[in-house]
């Protein structure tokens, strides 16, 4: 596996499968446990999660609803959760650190905006469903697979974002204002 969301899609629709399969071949009726065990499961990750992540990352969580964010402001390492929603992180003005900034997407159904200002290196690494991923002016789609993009001298620049992100159905895009196709590559 190339990296961890593309584990944990894995785990997860094994997972249904065999639950599925079972559920046909001993005439169980699923549905009456597993809904209500899967919100349980859900409220259980709401709750616990924030504190397994160590002090120098950030969790925001949000259930249904919308993250945006502007202006000034202090970027750090952080992961973001949504079921129903979006994230929309304009960095042209913030506070971004020198070194790598590490930014984890996690959605259901939701799309993940980024500007950055010129210079910032960013790499994405996405896995989903159905996934489209824009990374200035290039565009790379997936239907249960990965998708790895960087900008060119990523390792070289003083400051850089290397965003991982995990949706079931779901759209990426970063735009910079100095980006063009031929100064990217794709590993």
């Amino acid at each position: 596996m190339r990296n961890q969301s593309q584990l944990v899609l894995g785990v997860i629709l094994v997972g249904l499968g065999v639950l599925f399969l079972f559920s046909t071949l001993f005439d169980i009726g699923i549905g009456a446990f597993c809904w209500p065990m899967l919100l349980i499961l859900i409220g259980v990750w709401w709750i616990v999660r924030p504190q397994l992540v160590s002090s120098d990352r950030a969790v925001t969580m949000h259930l249904f609803g919308d993250v945006d964010r502007e202006g000034v402001w202090p970027v750090r390492n952080e992961e973001f959760w949504t079921i129903f929603g979006d994230i929309d992180l304009d960095m042209t003005r913030a506070d971004l650190p020198p070194g790598e900034t590490r930014l984890h997407f996690y959605s259901v159904f939701g799309d993940f905006e980024m500007r950055v200002p010129a210079g910032v290196g960013v790499a994405v690494s996405a896995s989903g469903i159905a996934t489209d991923v824009t990374l200035g002016d290039r565009k790379r789609s997936s239907f249960l697979g990965d998708i790895q993009l960087k900008s060119l001298g990523y390792e070289q620049a003083e400051r850089r974002i290397k965003l991982n992100c995990l949706t079931v159905f779901g759209d990426i895009e970063v735009k910079q204002p100095w980006y063009r196709a031929e100064d990217a590559h794709e590993r």
